[in-house]
């Protein structure tokens, strides 16, 4: 068994078998939970998991990329957790879907200003995020 902590972040992989899991919360406490489905682009592959822990400032890829690259499951989609403190800005350079699950930024497309806080989504192109306050994005779009 596989225990997780706030923050953690637990990737499977359906394979030809498939598999399955079970969440347990420890206490009767309300835990926030958020699943996101990627059909894999190659099939018969076997099913896994890896589990992350996103750093505490910057950029984590949990998904995509490189099969060379090895520390996630290839795909030319990639899904990244993004946490900026307040005042700083990233740069999304192509087209992407971002779901905010914490804190306050401005998203700017073609010098339009949207503001967004936890539980927004926003699908956009050549995006500057600037953060209002510490925060937390996930951010999807095709690799490089």
């Amino acid at each position: 068994m596989q225990s997780l902590v706030a923050g953690d972040v637990l990737v499977h992989r359906a394979g030809g078998v498939g598999f399955s899991n079970n969440y347990i919360n420890p206490d009767d406490a309300k835990n926030r939970m958020i699943q996101l489905w990627a059909l894999p682009e190659e099939g018969g592959r076997p099913a896994g998991y890896k589990h992350y822990r996103p750093k505490a400032q910057g950029i984590t890829r949990i998904y995509g990329g490189l099969a060379t690259e090895g520390e996630t499951f290839d795909s030319s989609t990639t899904i990244d957790i993004l946490r900026l403190s307040e005042g700083e800005c990233y740069d999304i350079p192509h087209e992407s879907l971002s779901y905010v699950t914490e804190g306050e930024l401005t998203f700017t497309e073609q010098d339009a200003p949207y503001k967004a806080s936890d539980g927004s989504l926003v699908r956009g192109n050549n995006l500057i995020l600037k953060a209002k306050t510490s925060c937390q994005v996930i951010v999807i779009r095709k690799a490089d």
